[in-house]
């Protein structure tokens, strides 16, 4: 659970993205950005393929993984998981029972440390308000519009913008890889020591 913050704020991804990542999902492409690929199917327990629920059609994406985040742990985890491994196997679980909804039970956990920290207020201020914070972090490093609504799965908001490769472009996934992030956003608990 401890990634689900840093890749919430950092790519906008939501919780139902996230909870059936899988180690395959996650690889590097020319040019060495890691991303994170929602276009594929999942495999199941037993090896078979599993259609990958997701929101809307625009948040079957690839997403850029900035590359602060090689800076921390995550991709070191990833490599431990093997490419059928969930990233995040224990959204699966409460205690030993599985539970019904993964990206509920998630969100609700995930809300639960936002209470305990102090930052969440309902409505305003939950976990997916990070998605926000994603989106303001590409407004201020100045990325354009169509590449960020690429990014965090958003449809375009025109008949223009609906025009090309809805997936990242190579330069575009190069843009958010090397994205500056904002003086004061305190990454330290996620860095590699």
């Amino acid at each position: 659970m401890k990634w689900m913050p840093l890749l919430g704020v950092l790519v906008g991804a939501r919780v139902g993205e996230m909870v059936p990542l899988q180690g395959k999902d996650i690889y590097q492409v020319e040019g060495g950005t890691w991303v994170i690929n929602l276009t594929t199917e999942l495999v199941d327990d037993d090896g078979n393929p599993e259609d990958r629920q997701l929101k809307t059609a625009s948040s079957r994406r690839i997403i850029a993984l900035p590359d602060v985040v090689t800076k921390t742990g995550f991709i070191d985890y990833v490599k431990t998981r093997r490419p059928e491994d969930y990233l995040f196997p224990g959204c699966f679980y409460h205690g030993k029972k599985r539970v019904e909804d993964p990206a509920d039970a998630a969100s609700k956990r995930l809300n639960n440390q936002l209470r305990a920290v102090g930052i969440h207020r309902r409505i305003e201020a939950t976990f997916h308000s990070s998605r926000h914070n994603a989106k303001d972090l590409m407004r201020v490093a100045r990325i354009d519009e169509r590449t960020h609504d690429k990014q965090t799965g958003h449809a375009p908001k025109n008949v223009s913008g609906g025009y090309g490769d809805p997936l990242l472009l190579r330069e575009e996934i190069e843009v958010i890889r090397a994205m500056a992030l904002p003086e004061g956003l305190d990454l330290s608990p996620y860095l590699i020591r």
